[in-house]
C-alpha cells in the first residue's frame, strides 16, 4: 500500500516513517509534506491508499484536506496531540484517530484495517460496480472483463474459483465461490446454477 503523510513536525514525520519501515513493511511512504498546500498536491499526484495526517498543521486543519478528499478512495489515520477532535473528524469518514506519542500496537491496527477495507472495496468494484454483462478478472497481472453469457461455468477448488469459458483458458481466481456469490449474487448464482455443464 501508498501512503503520504501530512504534518508540520519534521520529527513526527521522520518518526512515523520510521515505525512504518519497521512495523508495517507493506505500507511505502511516498511523499511527506508539512503544509496543507503542497499535501494537496502530493495527493492529486499519488493517489495513495493510505493519508497519514496531523490535524493542527501551521495556521491551518485537517478539515481543510477532508473536505476535499475522497475519503472512500483514499483512507486517512489522523495522527494528533488533541483528543477535542475526534467527534468531529470521524464525521468525515476517516479510518482511525491516534493520539501521539504513538503506540505501535494501535498504529500497525490502523494499518491492518486500511488494508482490509481496501481488499473489500476493491472486492466491490470488481464486481458491483460492474452492475452490467461483466466480471472483472485477473489474468498474469492484468485485469480484464469477461461477458457473463460467455462463461460456460465456474468450478469451486478451495479457496481458488476456476471460471471456465470458450475465449480463454481456465483462469483461477484466488476467490472462493461463496465470497463470489455474497459480492454478486445475481449473476454469480445465474452462471453456477444455468451454466453448469
Amino acid at each position: 500500500m501508498t501512503a503520504i503523510i501530512i504534518d508540520d513536525d519534521s520529527i513526527n514525520t521522520s518518526l512515523l516513517e520510521s515505525l512504518l519501515k519497521t512495523y508495517a513493511k507493506d505500507v511505502k511512504v511516498l511523499a511527506t509534506a508539512n503544509d496543507v498546500d503542497s499535501g494537496l498536491q502530493l495527493i492529486l499526484q499519488h493517489q495513495p491508499d493510505i493519508l497519514f495526517l496531523d490535524i493542527e498543521i501551521h495556521n491551518k486543519n485537517a478539515r481543510d484536506i477532508l473536505q476535499i478528499i475522497d475519503t472512500k478512495a483514499i483512507q486517512v489515520i489522523l495522527i494528533t496531540a488533541y483528543e477535542q477532535y475526534a467527534v468531529e473528524m470521524y464525521a468525515y469518514n476517516v479510518s482511525s484517530y491516534l493520539l501521539k506519542p504513538l503506540e505501535i500496537t494501535k498504529l500497525v491496527a490502523a494499518v491492518k484495517k486500511v488494508a482490509e477495507l481496501k481488499s473489500k472495496n476493491a472486492a466491490t468494484i470488481n464486481f458491483d460496480a460492474l452492475d452490467t454483462k461483466f466480471i472483472s478478472i485477473t489474468d498474469k497481472d492484468e485485469i480484464k472483463l469477461l461477458e457473463i453469457e460467455k462463461i460456460v461455468h465456474i468450478e469451486a477448488h478451495g479457496n481458488y474459483v476456476n471460471i471456465i469459458a470458450p475465449v480463454v483458458k481456465n483462469i483461477p481466481q484466488a476467490k472462493p465461490l461463496k465470497i463470489m456469490n455474497n459480492i454478486y449474487p445475481k449473476k454469480c448464482l445465474y452462471v453456477c446454477m444455468h451454466h453448469t455443464l
